[in-house]
């Protein structure tokens, strides 16, 4: 199994190649304000990367509570 270091890793460069640049990098590693983790700003839009590492989906336990959280535009 990756560490979360090496899925992170992944991830910044997935999002490097289509236009996206890292949050920290604009303001730092550890801000005194909540923010995402990637930031188009030519799309306007901000990704909040999370990682799950438990297997609470044959219940749908995670699924259902991402579903309370996640904004979804009508």
């Amino acid at each position: 199994m990756e560490t979360l270091e090496q899925i992170e890793n992944e991830f910044d460069s997935f999002f490097k190649a289509i236009g996206y640049s890292r949050v920290k990098d604009a303001v730092g590693s550890s801000p005194d304000f909540e923010n995402a983790d990637y930031v188009s700003y030519k799309k306007k839009l901000c990704v909040e990367l999370k990682v799950l590492d438990k297997d609470y989906f044959k219940e749908g336990g995670v699924i259902n509570a991402m579903r309370m959280v996640v904004a979804v535009p009508e």
